[in-house]
């Protein structure tokens, strides 16, 4: 493995709670985007994970990886903003949601909806064509980039084998292990599907969806 910004699983998992991120803005409930994710299998949701990290700490983890990789990595505004108002998750007792004594959740916390000035209801979610491993198009929006920028990271060298992916997201992240991994799960959907997929999330949602030159390969 080799040394670089953002190693793996955090260069991984940026996209998945960027795009977490990016959906709360555009209006979608955090509730049902956790949701979402632990059907999927994963531990807790993304904005369960990111109060306890830390919104402060997330916020700047961010900034270091969108130094590094640029529009792949857009800055959603939201975590500044929460920041900014002391909400920096389970520690202060407020980000996404409310927390109480020993820091058990005590439900969404609905005003950081206006801190982060919503710009308004959440997008037709609907796509064309057959999801990516009956995936929900929220599903696809949040695990797909983490596959494209994992065959991104093994294209580059950064892991020498998939299983080195894999095996850092179930035991760094808590990826769903009857999934076999991430990039076990991708090769159950398909290259070429992955590619069709992430270029229809490109044309409704923008560059940072671009599938890496290796999935390119692989399609072919």
């Amino acid at each position: 493995m080799e040394d670089a910004t953002g190693f793996l699983v955090n260069r991984i998992l940026r996209p998945y709670l960027g795009e977490a991120l990016l959906l709360f803005e555009e209006g979608a409930p955090v509730q049902a985007t956790d949701a979402e994710m632990r059907a999927f299998g994963m531990p807790m949701g993304p904005f369960e994970l990111l109060d306890r990290i830390g919104l402060d700490v997330a916020q700047h983890v961010s900034g270091v990886l969108l130094a590094a990789f640029g529009n792949r990595f857009p800055a959603p505004s939201a975590l500044e903003k929460l920041t900014a108002e002391g909400r920096t998750g389970v520690k202060s007792g407020r980000g996404f949601y409310r927390y109480g004594r020993a820091a058990k959740k005590r439900g969404e916390d609905r005003s950081a909806r206006t801190i982060a000035e919503v710009r308004g209801r959440a997008r037709d979610a609907q796509l064309p064509g057959r999801p990516a491993g009956r995936l929900t198009p929220a599903q696809e929006r949040h695990v797909l980039p983490m596959i494209n920028e994992a065959a991104t990271a093994l294209g580059e060298g950064i892991v020498r084998a998939p299983v080195d992916v894999d095996l850092g997201m179930v035991m760094g992240t808590g990826f769903p292990p009857f999934r076999g991994g991430l990039l076990r799960f991708a090769d159950s959907v398909g290259a070429a599907n992955l590619v069709e997929r992430l270029g229809i999330l490109g044309e409704r949602y923008g560059p940072r969806f671009a599938p890496c030159g290796l999935l390119k390969d692989l399609a072919r």
